[in-house]
């Protein structure tokens, strides 16, 4: 089979290597589709806090977005069967540790994480990929194999919205518009609040719109809280979530806040933050959570993907073939990406 490694920064290679047999506990997929996460860019590109800081070594089979075909199962596997169209966490768990053994893969000792950091397991920019069966979900027929491979952010941005007591009339802001950012916006709307949406791109802020967004803010064009202030009737945020990871946006997490707000932090920050005013942190009685992925909050989404379309294919702004997953990585200019997307074989016909 073919699988594309990211070799050292801005290079990689198509390789062959046999098609792996899956173990009694593990399913063989076929990949359909994968996106491309702005991890696997900074990966990529070498530009990664993780590869700076060595928690990430080359060669990396990168890919962690992923959508198939179940081609095969070990002779334990009963959840799934060749045939059904899955998904799968970000990481792998061990199985072996006491955690795992109690069921609390949260807190593995000895996780895996997909395409990614150390300990590696191998990502899904592949034709076929391996997961056990406690890592791989099931999907409704009336989501599409593309729109599935969105399950993954619409998951992270989920580990900040759960720990929120969103209700329709909460005001919520959503800072950033990459796709976990455009995905909180989604799970948002779904709890009928209003939703603003800061960012400095206007066409991906006109998607938020398109998403169910009650207002967008330009951030280059005025002043954040005077023009949330100004949407909202004086209100500024009960919940906010910061998604695009830029160590300058903490400041304008604490001044949008309400007070008791609750802010959740999605981005990595591959600068450190600086000269942050916890200060007024302490006077709010904010509180702040960092999300990191989930064990469970995959599985979650995918179900609330089938009760109701939170129109999230508005994401999908290019479609590339598997053999141009290089020059898709390779792409400097992407202020007008939100998710690119690869295809690596056709989805069957319903």
């Amino acid at each position: 089979m073919k699988v594309f490694h990211a070799t050292a920064p801005k290079q990689g290679a198509f390789i062959e290597v046999d098609t792996p047999k899956p173990a009694a506990d593990q399913i063989l997929v076929k990949i359909c589709y994968c996106g491309v996460c702005g991890t696997d860019y900074d990966l990529f590109s070498g530009e990664s806090s993780f590869v700076k800081t060595g928690k990430a070594t080359y060669p990396i089979r990168l890919g962690h977005e992923w959508s198939g075909i179940v081609a095969e199962v070990g002779d334990a596997v009963t959840k799934v069967k060749p045939g059904n169209r899955v998904v799968g966490d970000n990481y792998v768990s061990c199985g072996k540790c006491a955690a795992c053994q109690a069921g609390d893969y949260n807190n593995c000792t000895g996780r895996m994480h997909v395409g990614t950091i150390d300990p590696c397991w191998n990502g899904a920019f592949a034709e076929y990929f391996l997961m056990p069966e406690r890592h791989v979900y099931k999907l409704a027929d009336n989501i599409s194999l593309k729109e599935a491979a969105l399950c993954e952010p619409l998951s992270v941005a989920y580990g900040g919205t759960k720990k929120m007591n969103i209700r329709p009339d909460s005001i919520v802001a959503v800072i950033g518009t990459g796709p976990i950012g455009l995905s909180a916006v989604a799970l948002a709307v779904r709890e009928g609040a209003q939703v603003y949406v800061l960012g400095r791109n206007d066409k991906k802020l006109q998607i938020a719109l398109k998403m169910g967004a009650s207002g967008i803010i330009n951030v280059q064009k005025c002043d954040p809280v005077a023009c949330l202030k100004e949407k909202t009737g004086g209100r500024l945020a009960d919940y906010i979530l910061e998604c695009c990871g830029n160590e300058q946006v903490l400041n304008e997490v604490i001044r949008i806040a309400a007070q008791k707000a609750v802010a959740a932090l999605i981005g990595f920050y591959n600068n450190a933050p600086k000269e942050v005013d916890f200060s007024t942190v302490v006077e709010k009685e904010m509180t702040l959570i960092g999300i990191m992925g989930e064990y469970g909050n995959l599985e979650a989404v995918s179900k609330l993907m089938a009760e109701k379309d939170m129109k999230l294919s508005e994401m999908i702004t290019a479609e590339r073939p598997f053999d141009e997953c290089g020059e898709a990585l390779s792409v400097e200019d992407r202020s007008g990406v939100v998710k690119t997307i690869i295809k690596i074989s056709e989805e069957p016909a319903l």
